[in-house]
């Protein structure tokens, strides 16, 4: 699992998703299972192109990918 984890770091990085901070700290505590919810902002979530953090966060293993919660306007 740490190994599916550096390389989806390291693709995430060569991306160009490395502008929006990568936690490793979040990512190493999914990966060794203390946690059960993996949120894409740990991977670098990027909101003009999200595909690759939220791919990262669902192939994380973890029970549960969170997504994002979209903004609705309020007129």
């Amino acid at each position: 699992m740490m190994r599916l984890v550096a390389c989806t770091v390291a693709l995430l990085s060569v991306a160009g998703l490395a502008a929006a901070e990568v936690n490793e700290e979040m990512i190493d505590r999914v990966a060794g299972g203390e946690l059960t919810e993996a949120k894409a902002s740990w991977w670098g979530f990027d909101e003009r192109d999200s595909t690759e953090a939220l791919q990262a966060a669902i192939n994380s293993g973890a029970p549960k990918p969170a997504t994002w919660r979209s903004r609705a306007s309020k007129s």
